[in-house]
Formats: C-alpha cells, sequence, structure tokens
C-alpha cells in the first residue's frame, strides 16, 4: 500500500512478516533496491521517499524475492511481469484572501466592544 503524505514524500507499506529485510526498488533509483524499510512490531515494513511529482513504477525486495504492490495506485506491464505504480501530485493549498483575516478579526473587535 502507498499513500502520498501532506508533504508530498511517499509512504509504502508492506506485510511480511517473515522477511528478515525489505528494500524498495523502482524507475526513480534505476531499479537498485536500495531503498531500505523499517520493520515494524505488527510484521508490516515501512519505508517513505521523497519524490518529485509524477508518475514511478516500483516493487518491494523482500530476502532477494520481488513482489508488486497490488494495493498502490496501480499496475504497469513489464518485460518482466507488473510493476506497482505510485503517483505524487502537487499539494493544493487553499489560500485565504485578506478580506477573510480581515472580516474575522472585524467581528472578534465587535465582539469585544459588546461585552465591555
Amino acid at each position: 500500500m502507498v499513500t502520498q503524505r501532506p508533504d508530498g514524500s511517499a509512504e509504502f507499506w508492506f506485510y511480511r512478516p517473515e522477511a528478515g529485510e525489505v528494500l524498495i526498488a523502482g524507475d526513480f533509483n534505476n531499479w537498485q533496491p536500495s531503498f531500505a524499510m523499517t520493520k515494524e512490531p505488527t510484521g508490516w515494513w515501512r519505508g517513505r521517499i521523497k519524490l518529485g511529482f509524477g508518475t514511478y513504477q516500483f516493487m518491494y525486495v523482500a530476502d532477494g524475492q520481488w513482489y508488486a504492490d497490488y494495493a498502490a495506485f496501480g499496475l504497469e506491464p513489464s518485460p518482466y511481469g507488473w510493476n506497482s505504480v505510485v503517483r505524487i501530485q502537487p499539494i493544493l493549498v487553499s489560500p485565504c484572501s485578506t478580506q477573510d483575516v480581515e472580516g474575522a478579526g472585524a467581528a472578534e473587535t465587535d465582539a469585544d466592544r459588546q461585552a465591555a
């Protein structure tokens, strides 16, 4: 499973309680199993990678065996089987208008005057 964090990073979760080591490989690191994941007491492995905006293919490598993530953003075929997909999208922040800020301040000031 993969989710995009509020800071734009990708957080990867892979359940393999019997594994001794789990790494992430993808087109973002030339398919080199180099991103180590951390084992949680529950048997889940967790890893976080900061990627630029875009769509990437990846796989998990647990004790030398390659695994696709069927709960990711999708799957894409490759010459070697199916690769998992992760999409990193820009974080959209709702701008706050000056009028909204000034209006809130004015309401508080009026309320303060009425209480006095």
